[in-house]
């Protein structure tokens, strides 16, 4: 058996030794060479030249590993070359794209004009705060905008307590307050009650005349009719019977005036005591004026407002020529239907079933054609 590096026999002379790396047989000049094998310690061996040659290659290598650099190079490498800024990528619109080919230099210009427009817009979009609509609005009014501003936050902070009624309570408390309105209404002078107070003054008492209703009695009678009780006149029948017992008033003060003037007027005629007939005469004058007056006033007003009831009635009464379901003339009046009034068309189209096809008609003429 040789060695594996020189091929030198092994003998008495030349002993065979081991590799301690590779594990090849070698003779004592082939393992010369010094080195540190992890594997089998921090202890030198006598290897061979090949693992030693290959055991300092990867010493070399650790050694020529990088290290980091220390923090005053990185300064001054940051220094010398300065971090580049992100890469901003342009999305560009492709109909805007399309739209600027096959077209002038001058449409073209135009084109990206409006789409830098379009990009502004889109970046100077904001929502405006409740604050800031708030602030226009009182600018538009012509108030301050701070104090509107301060009233709405306000208005934010007020707490409203919920309503913890019953249904059966705010029923009651409904019907107290369309009670309470109703006396009130009541309490404000009617223009009857202002003519009887007229007449009463021309008369010199002290009391208006009994014809119209005292307060009291108009609070009740408004009062049931809210409450639900049945009234036993209409507004319109009552307003004309105080009319009327006005009048018959006036009238029969008219005449007891006239009773008192007679006597006076004979003397008058006689020639008895001319300067006290005279002055009896000139009294008898003013007094005959005055009533004249108010009895024409008053028999003005009765006529007026009996005119305008007839009128009102008359326009309640007054029936509409048109057609009940189109708001064409009104020809055909359907006697089965309660008297409804139809057109012809109207009346074909509704009245096509066999049962209503039996209904009594009767031809239709308007008031306002006569």
């Amino acid at each position: 058996m040789s060695c594996h590096g020189c091929a030198t026999k092994f003998g008495v002379f030349t002993k065979e030794k081991g590799c301690p790396s590779c594990g090849f047989a070698f003779c004592k000049k082939c393992l010369r060479f010094k080195a540190v094998i992890p594997r089998l310690g921090i202890t030198e061996q006598n290897v061979c030249k090949s693992c030693y040659d290959q055991n300092s290659s990867e010493k070399r290598d650790e050694e020529k590993e990088c290290r980091s650099p220390p923090d005053v190079f990185l300064r001054l490498e940051s220094l010398e070359n300065p971090a580049r800024p992100p890469i901003t990528v342009y999305h560009h619109d492709s109909r805007m794209e399309q739209l600027k080919t096959g077209l002038t230099a001058e449409d073209r210009e135009i084109a990206e004009r409006l789409e830098k427009l379009k990009d502004e817009r889109k970046r100077q979009r904001e929502v405006p705060t409740e604050e800031d609509i708030v602030r226009r609005l009182a600018a538009l009014k012509g108030q301050n905008p701070e104090t509107a501003v301060e009233v709405t936050l306000k208005k934010k902070e007020v707490f409203n307590l919920p309503d913890t009624r019953s249904d059966e309570q705010k029923t009651n408390d409904l019907i107290k307050q369309l009670i309470e309105e109703q006396i009130l209404a009541v309490k404000h002078i009617s223009p009857e009650e202002l003519i009887a107070k007229r007449l009463a003054r021309l008369r010199g008492d002290d009391a208006a005349p009994t014809a119209g209703a005292s307060p009291d009695k108009s609070n009740e009678v408004d009062v049931e009719a809210v409450a639900g009780k049945p009234s036993e006149n209409t507004e319109s029948s009552e307003h004309t019977d105080d009319f009327k017992t006005l009048m018959k008033m006036a009238k029969t003060e008219w005449d007891a005036v006239q009773k008192e003037l007679k006597p006076g007027m004979k003397k008058s005629k006689t020639g008895e005591n001319v300067q006290d007939g005279s002055e009896e005469s000139e009294d008898n004058q003013a007094v005959d004026q005055v009533v004249r007056r108010a009895m024409d006033e008053a028999a003005l007003g009765i006529d007026d407002a009996e005119k305008e009831l007839e009128s009102t009635a008359a326009e309640d009464t007054e029936e509409l020529p048109w057609c009940t379901i189109c708001n064409e003339d009104a020809i055909i009046r359907c006697v089965t239907c309660d008297g409804d009034l139809y057109c012809n068309r109207c009346f074909a189209e509704f009245h096509d079933d066999e049962d209503m096809k039996r209904h009594r008609t009767v031809p239709f003429k308007s008031q306002r054609e006569d």
